[in-house]
């Protein structure tokens, strides 16, 4: 890895957890609730989390963060009739990726982000 990859991959690190809670803001403005984001809303479809990494609207780090946080990547493959392998090649991401966030990341801070965006009442 050269000076200007290592300095862009450190700079994405410190970023990480900025950019999650704003893509778990974009997560919970796009699905009724949180299991919602990982079921799809029909037959055939991708899921909704895997639908916003598709229009670039959540980063991969934030799909790694979530599969760290309760392992969903895994159910979604097996669980999707994906004839085009859309849900195949994310999965395939986030295993790959996943090594190089894990020691970067704190998972009671991703934890908790989750929990409370997720569990706030709306008054």
């Amino acid at each position: 890895m050269n000076k200007s990859h290592y300095d862009e991959y450190l700079s994405s690190i410190q970023a990480l957890q900025y950019r999650f809670k704003s893509d778990m803001n974009t997560l919970r403005d796009y699905c009724e609730n949180f299991d919602g984001a990982f079921k799809p809303k029909n037959p055939g479809e991708l899921p909704g989390i895997y639908k916003l990494y598709q229009a670039n609207a959540i980063c991969l780090d934030s799909l790694v963060v979530l599969d760290y946080l309760i392992g969903y990547s895994s159910t979604i493959l097996k669980n999707i009739n994906d004839p085009l392998g859309i849900s195949s090649d994310i999965t395939h991401k986030i295993i790959k990726y996943k090594p190089f966030l894990r020691s970067e990341m704190n998972v009671e801070k991703y934890k908790n982000i989750v929990i409370n965006l997720f569990t706030t009442v709306n008054k």
